[in-house]
Parts: structure tokens; sequence; C-alpha cells
């Protein structure tokens, strides 16, 4: 283990808050974190590469299965990555609508990142331009099917923002020099871009200006790897990914149909009870979709589809 402290500050004694993430994202009636100001000690997985997003300070995001934040400033051991587990020390703050660990603020308590080990990356969440993405700040994120709709695409060097549309709802795209975006020439039709969602929004009560940041040449997919370009059919079915996923509404449960042409679905939560079954009749090979929305609490909840002998998986998560 590594522990990279920073300078105590004089004050009070330190009271750190030991918090997870959804406790570091709590926002009050303004959009602003309840806990800002507050010192707290959190872990989670790193979802971007430090320096990546920023060349020239601590500037990182970690998150786990339900909420995300950005780790800012301060010393930190080398070679943060993507994918890495670190526990955090530091107070809670709030730029343009963003919040954030950063390494100083009240009191004589001492910022510090400590690598944990090494977790795996995290797979994007699905979402849609139409996401309420103040959930889902800080966490990394996959949108669809996609075209910009305006804004220039910056030239390599520069900074720039785009807004894009995938039919539902539209969500700035910003490309920022110092992850080499800008040096992928602009998509000329429809493509899938992953990042972070981030948040710019300079006025209370800071519920506005979302925006999906791409941390990687590789995070902008273009040609038959975009979106829902069809997967090699099976010879019965796949199961592909729900989206959006996690969902405060309704979520897309779709498949890949080849040889099926009657599939089961279930979903149960977590003490088992099925809450939903559905059977797809008269299936023809090619994409298939359905539409569930909860009628019972937030949680987690498990999906199950079945042809034959084939069965699939998936979990989702409602949050309201």
């Amino acid at each position: 283990m590594t522990q990279s402290p920073g300078a105590p500050n004089s004050g009070e004694p330190c009271a750190p808050i030991n918090a997870i993430l959804e406790d570091v994202r709590e926002n009050d009636d303004n959009g602003a974190p309840v806990l800002e100001g507050s010192f707290v000690i959190v872990r989670g997985i790193v979802n971007v590469n430090n320096g990546v997003m920023d060349d020239s300070t601590t500037n990182f995001f970690i998150q786990d299965d339900n909420a995300g934040v950005n780790i800012f400033g301060g010393n930190v051991p080398q070679g943060i990555m993507d994918g890495d587990c670190v526990e955090v020390s530091g107070w809670v703050d709030l730029f343009n609508g963003l919040t954030e660990i950063v390494s100083s603020g009240a009191g004589n308590c001492v910022y510090s990142v400590e690598l944990l080990g090494s977790e795996g990356t995290y797979t994007p969440l699905v979402l849609t331009c139409a996401s309420a993405f103040e959930a889902f700040e800080g966490m990394v994120a996959e949108i669809r099917n996609v075209t910009i709709v305006s804004g220039t695409w910056p030239s390599p060097g520069n900074n720039g923002t785009v807004t894009i549309t995938d039919g539902a709802g539209t969500i700035s795209l910003r490309i920022d020099r110092d992850t080499q975006v800008p040096t992928v020439p602009q998509p000329s039709g429809t493509f899938t871009v992953r990042g972070i969602i981030t948040q710019f929004d300079e006025n209370s009560p800071y519920d506005a200006d979302y925006q999906i940041t791409p941390r990687y040449t590789t995070d902008i997919i273009t040609g038959s790897a975009a979106g829902d370009a069809p997967l090699e059919v099976a010879g019965s079915f796949i199961l592909r990914e729900s989206y959006p996923n996690p969902f405060n509404g309704v979520t897309n449960v779709e498949f890949e149909v080849g040889s099926a042409r009657e599939i089961t679905v279930s979903i149960t939560d977590v003490l088992g009870r099925e809450v939903y079954s559905n059977t797809l009749r008269n299936l023809t090979p090619g994409t298939q979709r359905l539409q569930w929305s909860p009628t019972g609490a937030a949680g987690l909840y498990f999906l199950r589809a079945q042809a034959g002998a084939t069965i699939h998986t998936s979990k989702l998560l409602y949050i309201k």
C-alpha cells in the first residue's frame, strides 16, 4: 500500500466521516452536496487514468455500483489507473455543479489517496440522452446511436463541445484536449460515445448542463462497432445489455434472436419474488426488445431469459 499525505490544515481537530460514495453524492434542494465542506474517507474504483483529463494536476474519477465522484488536486501515488481500487481522504467540494473530493479544507485533517489494489475496469452504464444524468455523475457511461446536431469538433490541441442526440433527448459531448480525443476525426454519421458523466452548471440549483466526456480516443466508436449494429446471430438468442441501466422509469430489454421462436422472460427482486413474467412468441431472427417499468421498490432486480435449454441472466438497478 502506498499513501500520499497532504499537509494538515490549521483549525479544528479532524473529525472524518467514513462514507460511501452515495453519501458524498447526496444533494440538498439546490443541487449542492449535503456533505459540502466535510472531510470524508471513501473507497471506489478508478474509472479513468489519472492525468488523462488534466495533465497539469491530479484529476480522476472513482465510482462504485451506485455513484461516482471527481478526485481533484493534491499529491497522489504515481500511476493511478483505470480499474485501481483506492481509498480517498479529503474534503467534499462543488465546482460548477460537479461534486469533488479535494485536497484542502477546514480543520487539521490530512488529505491522502491510498492504492489498495486493482479490481478491473467498470463496464459502462448504457444510458440515453434523456436519462436523469445527476444520478450518474462521475460514472462511466455509454450512449448509443447518436449524431451531432450542433457545435464544432475541435482540432488537435484544443477543447470543444458539441451537442449530440439519440432521438430521445440531447446532451453535450465535452471534448478535452488533454484526452487526445480531438485527434479523432469528427464522426460523420451515427456513432457511440463512452465517457464520464460530468457537469458544468454555474448557477444554483445545479440541475442542468450535463456532459459526457470521453476519456480515450477509443471512447468514440464509429462504423459497425457503434450501437445497434447486429451481433453475430446465435443459434438460439443473445441477451444484450439492457439500457438505460441503472434506470429510474423504464428500461429496454433487448435480444438478438437467431433460431429461438419463443423466449420466456422473468424478473425477480432480491428476495426471489417474481415481479414480472412474459413470453415472447412467434419471433423472427434479428433484434427484439421489450420495455419494463417496475411498480415496486427501488433496488436491484434479476432478469432471466430462457429459450429451450439456453438461459441468460442479467442485473437491473432501479433508482428513484
